[in-house]
């Protein structure tokens, strides 16, 4: 399922910000609706062509090792408890300590709910992340974190 970040107003007039998953863009402004929100702005969080040249991955196109190490630490511990990874990377992204962090879980998220493997999903990420760290992360997945 395809996920949105958005910028809305809340009841008290102060902006918000976060991400939605919905169907559409459609079904993404009601959902936001329904929690008495009023969206500013709206736009799918998409590994495409298009997206990757958007002006949020340009002006984040880093990513840190410790963002790195830290999403696929904390994934590889809750799949290790026995979680489904789509259940883990869910619960990564509820509890991503920046924004940042959310958006690069989700993105992986959205590739595993499409079919595609954990592996492809890291390939695909907007972020360059080196064949050998994404090798290690499978490995972890595996075997459990160290």
């Amino acid at each position: 399922m395809p996920a949105f970040d958005y910028s809305a107003y809340n009841t008290l007039g102060k902006q918000v910000s976060g991400i939605i998953e919905a169907e559409s863009d459609r079904q993404a402004r009601r959902l936001l609706k329904d929690r008495k929100l009023l969206p500013l702005d709206l736009s799918e969080i998409s590994l495409s062509k298009k997206n990757l040249e958007s002006s949020f991955w340009q002006k984040n196109n880093r990513l840190s090792t410790f963002d790195l190490s830290l999403l696929l630490r904390q994934l590889a511990i809750l799949i290790q408890s026995g979680l489904p990874v789509e259940e883990a990377m869910k619960m990564t992204i509820e509890k991503a300590e920046t924004t940042k962090q959310a958006r690069i879980m989700q993105s992986w998220r959205s590739e595993i709910v499409e079919g595609r493997s954990f592996s492809e999903a890291l390939r695909r990420c907007p972020y360059k992340i080196p064949d050998s760290v994404i090798a290690d992360a499978v490995i972890s997945m595996i075997t459990g974190p160290e």
